[in-house]
């Protein structure tokens, strides 16, 4: 039950973000945009249906937590590989680094939970 609240309010978050990150001119839309507009809205339906029990929603709630993994481990790795290019402490580098270690972790305690939940996945994880 933990885990699907936490994989819940995870979604909340990933579709405010999303949201708040959408241009307000349509004509102005990305693939990435889109491409992660879709990764939320199926992340979120997946987090709500994971509720009720079913394997396609782990499988949504699941593409939403890789996505969120893949991404944070890109902000770290974009970080770390320009932070020899900083000609300022406050170029934003360290900030990237910690918000993208942030995201690491979380995801991978969401991914770790939601593989905890199937059983057949778990193996000797219980």
């Amino acid at each position: 039950m933990l885990t699907q609240v936490f994989n819940l309010l995870l979604a909340l978050a990933n579709v405010l973000i999303t949201a708040g990150g959408l241009s307000k001119d349509w004509n102005q839309l990305g693939m990435m945009d889109i491409l992660f507009t879709l990764v939320a809205v199926c992340w979120i339906a997946g987090a709500i249906w994971l509720f009720f029990g079913g394997r396609l929603a782990w499988c949504g709630s699941l593409l939403g937590v890789g996505t969120m993994l893949a991404s944070s481990l890109t902000t770290v790795c974009v970080a770390y590989a320009l932070m020899p290019t900083a000609q300022d402490p406050t170029d934003g580098y360290g900030y990237l680094l910690i918000i993208g270690s942030m995201g690491v972790l979380i995801s991978g305690a969401a991914m770790f939970g939601l593989i905890r939940l199937r059983k057949e996945l778990a193996g000797k994880w219980k």
